[in-house]
């Protein structure tokens, strides 16, 4: 899947933004199984409620947790075995989702 996945392109072809964003849409589409989209979709929601702070985006969360802590909770299991303790506890604001 392209979670695991880099996709190298050469600089030759200069893509904006914009056309790497539609290449990595199109790959998600016909390479990742739904199943694993919605999968890494959870574990990013309970990461964001167990770590966001209110009124945070979840972007900003990312960029204080780091990218590496970020990706290993979100390709590994802790996330879902914590789950039932995680949905239990009150929050509020922006990490109450």
């Amino acid at each position: 899947s392209s979670v695991h996945e880099v996709v190298i392109v050469p600089f030759s072809l200069s893509l904006d933004r914009g056309e790497l964003d539609e290449m990595i849409r199109e790959i998600n589409v016909t390479q990742v199984a739904e199943e694993e989209v919605l999968d890494v979709v959870e574990k990013a929601i309970l990461l964001f409620r167990k770590e966001g702070i209110t009124g945070e985006r979840f972007a900003d969360t990312v960029t204080r947790l780091g990218l590496p802590y970020v990706e290993e909770m979100l390709l590994g299991d802790a996330l879902l075995a914590e789950k039932d303790e995680n949905l239990k506890q009150t929050v509020t604001g922006g990490a109450s989702c």
